[in-house]
């Protein structure tokens, strides 16, 4: 007796197949995977049918190697400790994921040359695309990516010497807005505590709080502005310095620009013995997790990371899928005050 013929694994249906089954040519079945737009409804009808009913299956590895494309995007962070990087990065693998994109990420730890390593390495190992969060130094070494139709797009931060688009919170507009939430809680005198302003970030807020100034009629005075590494030691010891000046210089609210320097201050009013917001006022930028777990719960900033994430994302993969630059002009997201208590608030009642 006989065995039965073992049968092989069908052949899978090709885009042919489908065309035939349809009765449309090859290329209107590769515009209706492809650019459907192109396709009117009846004929889109026809061959989504057909594929339906022979089960066809792009198939995604040979079409990725025949467009020279990976569907692997790169993200360069700043520094991922800190919470805006680590929403940024969740927000952008989610985006990416849905889209049908997956992350690498690298961290540059704020160092333009270890920066400049990651960027080309993913460059070199073929990803479609980047965001980068840039350190301070130059970004020069970009300009020849560029040339090359490379997609890059900064994130919360704009480049220095290389003209790439980017995709950032409004630090200048909400360093406007605190500054002028704690003039009308009758500051004056208000100090900050800033990173080096070597970023553009950073000097984007420092040059909405002098505006600020300026339009309430309030004098600058720079011993009011301590720079310091953007560091919970570094936040301690500029608040001990800010609140060492004489008394008619002492400021009479403090704004933190940095995370981890926010940190810092928290701690040095409770070394000193100084009650927030009764003796002075407190005002952090990024609304960290922790900040409505501080007493009292801060006041602060919030740099909508996610918006700026689901945006640079959007952009990169349309820039990407496009072969076009997708961004004209920087896209700014606005930022947004969130009140509670260390601005004094809860006892001059919501202004």
């Amino acid at each position: 007796m006989n065995s039965p013929a073992i049968k092989g694994p069908s052949k899978a249906p090709s885009i042919s197949d489908v065309a035939r089954a349809a009765g449309v040519s090859v290329g209107t079945v590769s515009n209706v995977l492809n650019r459907p737009e192109r396709v009117n409804e009846a004929m889109r009808t026809r061959v989504l049918t057909a594929i339906d009913e022979l089960g066809f299956q792009r198939n995604e590895v040979a079409r990725n190697l025949r467009e020279r494309r990976t569907r692997t995007l790169g993200l360069v962070l700043s520094d991922i400790t800190t919470p805006f990087a680590s929403a940024l990065a969740r927000t952008v693998q989610g985006a990416a994921l849905e889209a049908g994109y997956s992350v690498v990420f690298a961290d540059n730890a704020e160092d333009v040359e270890r920066e400049q390593d990651a960027v080309l390495d993913l460059y070199r190992n073929g990803v479609d695309g980047i965001l980068l969060a840039p350190s301070p130094g130059s970004q020069a070494y970009l300009v020849d990516l560029l040339d090359k139709g490379w997609p890059i797009i900064a994130v919360n931060r704009r480049t220095q010497d290389a003209p790439v688009p980017a995709v950032i919170t409004d630090h200048r507009g909400g360093a406007i807005e605190a500054t002028d939430h704690l003039i009308r809680h009758g500051a004056r005198r208000i100090g900050v505590v800033t990173r080096s302003p070597d970023i553009s970030s950073i000097s984007d807020r420092h040059a909405g709080y002098e505006e600020a100034l300026a339009a309430a009629g309030v004098a600058h005075d720079h011993r009011l502005v301590l720079e310091a590494e953007p560091t919970v030691d570094g936040g301690r010891e500029a608040v001990h310095r800010l609140l060492e000046l004489p008394a008619d210089v002492r400021p009479q609210a403090i704004m933190s620009f940095s995370t981890a320097m926010t940190l810092g201050c928290m701690i040095a009013f409770r070394e000193l013995g100084v009650k927030v917001p009764d003796e002075v006022r407190f005002l952090a930028f990024d609304d960290a997790p922790w900040s409505v777990a501080m007493e009292p719960p801060l006041t602060s900033v919030a740099l909508r990371s996610e918006h700026v994430g689901i945006e640079a994302t959007a952009r990169l993969i349309e820039w990407v899928g496009s072969g076009t630059r997708s961004l004209a002009d920087d896209l700014v997201i606005p930022t947004h005050l969130i009140v509670r208590a260390s601005c004094g608030c809860s006892q001059d009642k919501r202004l």
